[in-house]
């Protein structure tokens, strides 16, 4: 068996040698594959952060409006109270 192994042995490290190039080519694959899950995971959480900043505006923009109408509830009051003549304090 050693002899045989001898006389083959180019033939053999050549078999090893494409053996160990097909599994390298293979991890190089699933390397890139994995960088393109990457960028997927990374263009999905820009675009998760920018609809949790579009609804922040959202909700700041409702609430402006809500604090708006309850001034505009409160200009009519106002305005009154600024025809109201003003009671002078007697002066002692």
């Amino acid at each position: 068996m050693w002899e045989w192994l001898g006389d083959n042995s180019g033939q053999i490290q050549i078999i090893i040698a494409l053996g160990a190039i097909w599994l390298a080519f293979k991890g190089y694959k699933k390397v890139l594959e994995q960088i393109q899950i990457s960028h997927k995971q990374t263009e999905f959480a820009v675009r998760q952060e920018e609809l949790h900043l579009k609804l922040n505006i959202i909700n700041v923009t409702n609430q402006n409006i809500e604090t708006i109408g309850k001034m505009l509830i409160q200009l009519p009051l106002l305005q009154k109270e600024c025809k109201r003549p003003l009671n002078p304090m007697p002066i002692f």
